[in-house]
């Protein structure tokens, strides 16, 4: 018996790891970066949105001082709360009652609540198939190439 462990031939190693490392912090930079911006130039005293006067809470003092904005955002709670409490007790009760008792239609059941998961990627797959394949008809091979990138860009991605 050996005393060594084996490495896992899954994990990148070496450069490709730091190749790996690099692209995902760029996908997180390129998503987060504009809205890091936004943020930073909410407090910014201008008008004009690319220069910078200075530090101010003037917009947010005048947002919420706007009493249109002060029943909407209380709407908005109430409907949170309630909707929050419906969705907890029906939920439970829906959970232990599906957990604790065995009826005829349990199967059917179980499907029935899966297929808010399933259905986008199903969409999705079929959505793809039906514009690669009318794209590729007569091409030179782009459109397929293309598929290819696009089909396992989603399948990684999900």
């Amino acid at each position: 018996m050996s005393k060594g462990v084996a490495k896992s031939t899954a994990e990148p190693q070496g450069a490709s790891r730091w190749l790996l490392r690099g692209h995902s912090v760029a996908v997180f930079a390129f998503f987060y970066a504009p809205i890091i911006v936004l943020c930073v130039f909410s407090f910014n005293d201008s008008n004009a949105v690319g220069n910078w006067n200075g530090f101010t809470l003037d917009w947010y003092s005048d947002l919420f001082a706007n009493d249109n904005i002060q029943s909407s955002i209380w709407v908005s709670v109430k409907v949170c709360v309630v909707s929050t409490l419906i969705s907890v007790v029906l939920g439970t009760a829906g959970a232990l009652a599906l957990e604790r008792f065995r009826w005829w239609g349990q199967k059917a059941f179980d499907a029935v609540l899966y297929l808010p998961i399933i259905i986008p990627d199903v969409t999705m797959a079929v959505m793809m198939l039906v514009f690669f394949s009318e794209t590729a008809r007569g091409s030179t091979g782009f459109p397929v190439s293309t598929s290819r990138t696009a089909s396992r860009s989603w399948c990684s991605a999900t």
